[in-house]
C-alpha cells in the first residue's frame, strides 16, 4: 500500500509532489522506444504534470528535456528556448558550440560537419540553428534516446504567423525522419489546444501540407484511474487535515470524474469547513460549477469553439442538446434537432459531430447499427448545462 503524502491544494500552480500516473508513464516509455507521441486531453487533466514526472524520473539511457513554450510567438524564440534548456541541463556543451552568442546571433550560412554530416543551407536561420543544435545533442549523448517534450506546443503555434507555424510543423517532421537523428531523437507534443484543431485552422487559411504528425502516436490522457484518484484524495485529505471518510473521498472522486484539477479544486473549496458530509460535498461542487468567478475554469470549452470551429452556432446547438439530455442522443436525433433550428445539410452536421467527438467533448458508441453520443464527463456536462445550455 502506498504511503500517504500530505499535500494541500495547489490549483493552478506547479505541484511539488506529482501523484500517480505510474501506469500511464510506464506505457509512454515503451512507446518512446519506437516513436514520439502527441499527448492530448481536455485542460486540467494533468498533461504537463505527467511529462514533468517523466523528466524527474527519466529512465536509464534517456535524456529528457521538458520545455514549456507558453508565451512564445516566433520560431527564433522557440529555438532559443530549446537551446537554453539543453544548455541548462548540460545536454549540450557550450564549448562545443564555440561561442554561444556567435552561434545564435552571427549570420551563419552553413554550419560545420556534425556526426560526419555537413548540414544543408536553409532559407531561415532558425532552421539551421535547430538542426545544428539537435545534431549536437545526439552527438554529445551517444547511445542514449533524447526526448524533447514540447509543452503548450499548440498555444505557441496558434500565437505565430500561420506561415511560421506551418514551417515549424513541417520542419520538425522532417528532422524526425532524418536518418542520422531518428534512432536517437524523439519529440513529444503537448498542448491544451488540440493539435488537429490548429492543423485544420492552418489548412483553412490556405497552407497546404500532408499530415505533419503522422509519425507521432496520438495518446489521449484520461482522468486518474480509481486507484490514483483515491490515493490523490487521501493525500489531500491528510494535508488539509479534514479526516474525511472513505465514503466521502469516493464521492469526491466520482463527482469530479477523477479529473486531477477538479479534485484539487474541490478540496480547496472545503478545506476550512466543518461537518462535511456527502450532501455538503455535492452542494459545494454545484457552487463551483455555478460560480461567476469561473473557479472550475471550464469556459475554455466554449472559447475553443469560438476560435477553431467554422460553424460555431451548430456546435453550440449540438452540445446544448446533449447537456439537456438525460442519457445521451442518437445521431439521427441530433440531426433532427439541428435541422429544426438551422438550414444546414446533414453531411455538415455529421462532420461537426465527428470533429467534436474527436476533440473529446463527448463519447460515441454503437447501439445496434446506430451511433450514440453523450458528454465524455459528467462534471463538464453539468457545467455546460448550468452555464451555456
Amino acid at each position: 500500500m502506498k504511503k500517504i503524502i500530505p499535500i494541500t491544494p495547489i490549483t493552478g500552480g506547479v505541484p511539488v509532489n506529482i501523484i500517480g500516473r505510474e501506469t500511464e508513464i510506464c506505457k509512454y516509455w515503451k512507446i518512446l522506444e519506437n516513436q514520439g507521441f502527441v499527448l492530448y486531453a481536455q485542460r486540467r487533466f494533468g498533461k504537463s504534470s505527467v511529462l514533468r514526472k517523466m523528466e524527474q524520473n527519466k529512465q536509464e539511457n534517456y535524456t529528457v528535456a521538458f520545455i514549456s513554450l507558453e508565451g512564445l510567438n516566433n520560431p527564433e524564440e522557440f529555438v532559443n528556448k530549446i537551446y537554453d534548456k539543453l544548455k541548462k541541463e548540460k545536454l549540450v556543451k557550450e564549448k562545443r558550440l564555440k561561442k554561444a552568442d556567435n552561434f545564435f546571433n552571427g549570420f551563419v550560412k552553413r554550419f560545420p560537419k556534425v556526426m560526419g554530416v555537413e548540414l544543408a543551407q536553409q532559407d531561415k536561420k532558425w532552421k539551421n540553428k535547430l538542426e545544428y543544435l539537435l545534431y549536437m545533442l545526439v552527438e554529445q549523448n551517444p547511445n542514449k534516446l533524447n526526448v524533447i517534450m514540447l509543452d503548450e506546443f499548440t498555444i505557441m503555434l496558434n500565437a505565430m504567423q500561420t506561415s511560421e507555424a506551418s514551417e515549424i510543423l513541417g520542419f520538425l517532421r522532417n528532422l524526425s525522419q532524418n536518418n542520422k537523428l531518428n534512432n536517437s531523437l524523439r519529440f513529444v507534443y503537448c498542448g491544451s489546444i488540440g493539435i488537429n484543431l490548429v492543423i485544420d485552422k492552418l489548412r483553412r487559411e490556405g497552407h497546404k501540407f500532408g499530415d505533419p504528425i503522422n509519425h507521432l502516436k496520438p495518446i489521449n490522457l484520461k482522468p486518474f484511474n480509481d486507484e490514483d484518484a483515491m490515493y490523490f484524495a487521501k493525500c489531500l485529505n491528510a494535508g488539509c487535515k479534514l479526516n474525511l471518510s472513505d465514503e466521502n473521498l469516493e464521492l469526491i472522486c466520482k463527482i469530479t470524474d477523477r479529473i486531477p484539477f477538479y479534485i484539487d479544486k474541490l478540496f480547496e473549496k472545503i478545506r476550512y469547513e466543518n461537518d462535511i458530509n456527502n450532501d455538503f460535498i455535492e452542494k459545494k461542487t454545484d457552487e463551483l460549477l455555478n460560480d461567476k468567478r469561473e473557479e472550475f475554469r471550464m469556459d475554455y470549452l466554449y472559447k475553443r469553439i469560438q476560435d477553431y470551429y467554422e460553424n460555431k452556432e451548430l456546435c453550440v446547438i449540438i452540445l446544448n442538446s446533449l447537456a439537456k439530455s438525460q442519457k445521451g442522443l442518437y445521431e439521427e436525433e441530433l440531426i433532427n434537432i439541428c435541422t429544426a433550428q438551422e438550414e444546414i445539410s446533414e453531411p455538415e452536421i455529421k462532420d461537426t459531430i465527428t470533429k467534436l467527438w474527436k476533440d473529446d467533448y463527448f463519447t460515441r458508441e454503437r447501439k445496434g447499427d446506430k451511433r450514440f453520443y453523450k458528454f465524455s464527463y459528467s462534471v463538464i456536462k453539468k457545467w455546460w448545462k448550468f452555464n451555456k445550455a
